[in-house]
């Protein structure tokens, strides 16, 4: 009778075990890669390469190449749109350091190897900065604000490289305001994307938004119809087909055109907890 128990017990463990799953990359074509960053063909622009490219590398292997962080070390601190520049007069914006800092955070937690080279490429990045302008002669709209300068010093202080920002109350209240000022204004809704990627970053640098700031965006964005955002705020998803501005336009906005959405790899290597190098949870 013991052997038949013992026996009973072995085999209710060995099938009730759970299978470790490996995540695997979504692969980017090829098409849609030029210097080593991530461009819209069939036009290839590059106006938005840096952004493009920071949300491909958090979902990405360490085998992808880290071309944007190379060329800040090569540019002495800028975060430029692209190698071939498409705006020399307006290299930069506050949508490419944002694409970078989630992209060099992603990476940072998930590739050792990487760390030392994202460590002085941020530390030339902030030398470069200098009163809050992301390039000498930047106008307002090209400098950044002080909730951003929050964030920006926090992934600083992630890396080792700076000293931790103080309260975070302002940059919490800007999620909140930009969303309720674009839903009223029925604006351009990017910028409540790039809320959504700023609150992923703070997260993975352990600096996450509280529940209050978060019902408070959720809240805000109801009706908007970003992908990313309706799922991390438990609503129902809906895709719309193309290329990345496809999942950064809300309801009320008309599509780009046809292309390789990069937003869903990065939710599904978000939820898997391979973008933060850990499981991931809203």
């Amino acid at each position: 009778m013991r052997n038949l128990i013992a026996t009973f017990l072995l085999a209710s463990c060995v099938t009730t075990s759970p299978v470790a799953q490996v995540y695997v990359p979504e692969p980017i074509p090829q098409g849609f890669f030029l210097d080593g960053y991530i461009i819209t063909p069939p036009d290839l622009h590059r106006g938005d390469s840096a952004l493009f490219t920071g949300i491909a590398m958090a979902s990405q292997g360490c085998d992808f190449p880290i071309t944007l962080v190379k060329q800040i070390l090569r540019d002495d601190g800028l975060v430029r749109r692209h190698p071939q520049d498409p705006k020399p007069h307006d290299p930069s914006s506050r949508d490419m350091v944002i694409g970078a800092m989630l992209g060099m955070v992603s990476r940072f937690n998930r590739c050792p190897d990487d760390r030392p080279i994202i460590q002085e490429a941020w530390r030339h990045h902030l030398a470069y900065v200098k009163g809050g302008k992301l390039y000498p002669g930047a106008k307002v709209d090209k400098s950044l604000t002080p909730a951003l300068t929050w964030l920006w010093l926090g992934v600083g202080d992630y890396f080792g490289v700076t000293k931790s920002p103080k309260n975070p109350t302002i940059f919490r209240a800007n999620l909140i305001s930009t969303a309720a000022v674009i839903r009223e204004q029925r604006a351009a809704c990017y910028p409540i994307h790039l809320a959504y990627l700023q609150i992923v970053i703070a997260e993975m640098i352990g600096r996450p938004i509280d529940s209050v700031t978060k019902l408070g965006f959720c809240t805000a964005t109801k009706g908007t119809d970003l992908p990313l955002v309706d799922d991390y705020c438990e609503r129902e998803v809906k895709w719309r087909e193309g290329f990345n501005y496809q999942s950064q336009r809300c309801a009320w906005e008309n599509p780009d055109g046809p292309g390789h959405e990069l937003d869903r790899p990065f939710l599904d290597a978000l939820k898997s907890g391979y973008t933060k190098g850990k499981a991931y949870q809203y």
